[in-house]
């Protein structure tokens, strides 16, 4: 269970990227706030996404490596949002969606996309991702999605959306999992030999 869990966060982290890839700087960007191409030479304001995630086990800013790729490269900080830290079950979410304020990225269950939908707390992306090269790639997830929604809108992705081909082995694609896991010591004891297969 853990590790389902620790995927769908990775998974939303995922989404988070291929979903920000277009907001680098770029020579309008640049002329914005330079001053010699007429900008008023400010910085942007950091914007902040706040994140529900309902399978996340930290909350608040988003810190580490992930944290300073996206706000170096997009002046994005995202906040999580997790009821597993503020005190688990479904409170939170009952409470925030009550109230219409989940976040800008969520991560929920199917009953509760369910649930979002009827009560009108869902973005409709359907024009972006039309305009967006890189989420027409997951349409199948999305698609999947709208049907269980009972629209031809689409209003979520699939956290386990993947390019790979149903038809191939997961192993084929990079997985640590499949792999010769030693001591580091008991390795060079044995003088480091190279292995030629498993």
């Amino acid at each position: 269970m853990k590790k389902r869990k620790m995927a769908a966060a990775f998974m939303a982290a995922l989404m988070l990227t291929a979903s920000l890839a277009g907001c680098g700087s770029s020579e309008k960007a640049e002329s914005a706030s330079d001053p010699s191409h007429g900008g008023a030479g400010k910085e942007e304001e950091l914007l902040t996404i706040d994140m529900f995630c309902a399978p996340a086990n930290y909350q608040g800013v988003q810190t580490g490596w992930f944290g300073k790729a996206i706000k170096d490269a997009c002046n994005v900080e995202v906040n999580i949002i997790a009821p597993n830290v503020a005190g688990g079950g479904d409170s939170l979410y009952q409470t925030r969606s009550a109230a219409g304020n989940l976040g800008d990225l969520i991560v929920i269950r199917k009953d509760q996309l369910e649930d979002c939908y009827k009560a009108g707390l869902l973005y409709d992306m359907t024009d972006f991702v039309a305009n967006s090269k890189n989420l027409k790639n997951y349409s199948k997830s999305s698609e999947n999605l709208s049907k269980l929604l009972g629209t031809d809108r689409i209003y979520a992705f699939a956290n386990s959306s993947s390019l790979l081909s149903p038809m191939e082995p997961a192993w084929t694609a990079v997985n640590p999992s499949m792999a010769i896991f030693s001591r580091w010591d008991y390795y060079k004891e044995l003088g480091k030999p190279q292995l030629k297969d498993m």
